[in-house]
């Protein structure tokens, strides 16, 4: 998993309502040491983004948009991600929250300084700037962007199905040959499960890159130029297993007993599970996951984001 990043917000292009969802997001990697926000501070629509980076100590950027002077706001952090490209060694992953074709340019040098590249943003993004990211993560509550982290069951509507259940019901139809099955036939049998399936509805740009993110469901051997693939035995339920994991999260989190951010829960999880991630166990944000311990854990939301301590 990506660690060491720096996250540059284009307030202009993001709706300060999609702030949870971002957190959500960002709570899955394991460090994140520089949060920018971008904007036009005069502009009465991003008083509550402003609030926002106050609030949590973020950077903060201002660009005046004069009519002579279109997209300031999108130079300046551009200009601000080459110079922490040049003098800042200890970040090796970028995440952009955009939907913005001008980052595009940003995205190639940054590949070419050997960065890894995060986009998040919604479904209505540019396409271009969508494949120049390593990963594209989409958000959103606007009435034109289904929501990317969403957990679906089934694909109809053109819903995005779990990928757990999404792989077992495509090993399912496949011929019982000790499990391995080529990669090329295993994304021929997904597509007769789900006819629309496309890595992109994930976040990402190739099937194998996709499968390597559920190291617990999924195993991958390659052999020369030929991969291969199986589902893993799971000994425990996913239900039991994740119980587990948060505990012992809970556990190595100093101070555990008060109230801690959520983020630090996402952090300490994604150390004890390597790519770790909300929806391989059927959930849309970590917000929702813990959500659905009440038994174990107590939950708290207030402005400066969510927060959450072991039931007594």
């Amino acid at each position: 998993m990506p660690s060491r990043i720096a996250v540059l917000i284009d307030a202009e292009n993001i709706s300060h309502n999609d702030y949870p969802d971002i957190l959500d997001v960002l709570a899955q990697y394991h460090d994140v040491n520089l949060i920018v926000i971008y904007g036009d501070w005069e502009k009465p629509s991003l008083q509550k983004w402003h609030a926002i980076a106050v609030n949590n100590e973020y950077k903060i950027r201002h660009q005046t948009n004069h009519p002579q002077a279109k997209n300031s706001s999108d130079m300046r952090l551009i200009m601000d991600a080459m110079d922490i490209v040049h003098y800042r060694q200890d970040i090796d992953t970028f995440c952009i929250i955009s939907n913005d074709a001008d980052y595009i340019a940003l995205c190639d040098k940054l590949h070419e300084s050997q960065k890894y590249v995060i986009g998040i943003g919604y479904r209505h993004a540019s396409d271009a700037f969508i494949r120049a990211c390593n990963q594209f993560i989409f958000i959103g509550t606007q009435q034109d962007n289904q929501p990317s982290l969403q957990s679906q069951n089934d694909a109809v509507n053109g819903a995005i199905p779990n990928p757990k259940k999404l792989l077992e019901r495509a090993f399912d139809i496949l011929p019982d040959s000790d499990g391995w099955v080529h990669l090329g036939g295993l994304g021929s049998a997904i597509r007769k499960v789900h006819p629309k399936f496309d890595v992109k509805d994930y976040g990402h740009t190739s099937f194998k890159k996709w499968l390597q993110t559920m190291p617990q469901i999924v195993e991958i051997k390659t052999n020369g130029s030929i991969s291969s693939a199986r589902l893993r035995k799971q000994r425990k339920s996913d239900e039991q297993r994740l119980i587990e994991l948060v505990k012992n999260a809970l556990a190595n989190i100093k101070d555990g007993k008060k109230w801690i951010p959520l983020t630090k829960l996402g952090q300490e999880l994604n150390k004890l599970e390597k790519g770790f991630a909300t929806k391989q166990y059927g959930h849309s944000t970590l917000t929702k996951l813990v959500r659905t311990m009440p038994s174990y854990i107590e939950f708290r939301e207030d402005k400066n984001g969510n927060s959450i301590r072991p039931k007594k």
